[in-house]
């Protein structure tokens, strides 16, 4: 797997739609992009994810929020009570549409048994480390 580039949300969601984009060279609202208000945790999460191999369990995860935010949705992220995770709220138009987590699961939470310190239980039936969206 390849390494995720270290910059905010912002950025690589521009980069990525640019990159997409480019033909059509059509400008990009920044209202429309995710806000990273973590204080660090992201790259924290982007860090791990390269160390320990789980690039593209943060990459297939992460690009659902992605999505919102390229259908016109604000996304902002936040840092969560859980280890490796995000709180996430998204707005459309200035409404609020929907909450909820980018959550990491592995050995410290029982591979998403439902106990502490996620308190989530995971749809994956492997026993392996990786994040879900938990709404």
């Amino acid at each position: 797997m390849g390494k995720i580039a270290k910059m905010s949300v912002s950025h690589w969601t521009v980069f990525k739609l640019v990159s997409k984009h480019k033909h059509k060279m059509k400008p990009i609202n920044i209202k429309d992009m995710i806000t990273d208000l973590s204080n660090g945790r992201l790259d924290e999460i982007i860090a791990f994810a390269n160390e320990h191999g789980l690039t593209e369990s943060y990459e297939k995860t992460f690009a659902r929020l992605e999505r919102h935010s390229e259908n016109g949705c604000q996304v902002k992220i936040y840092s969560d009570f859980a280890p490796l995770s995000l709180y996430f709220e998204i707005f459309r138009e200035g409404q609020f549409e929907m909450n909820g987590g980018f959550i990491f699961h592995g050995r410290h939470d029982g591979y998403g048994s439902g106990s502490a310190p996620t308190f989530s239980v995971s749809i994956e039936p492997e026993r392996c480390s990786h994040w879900e969206i938990h709404t």
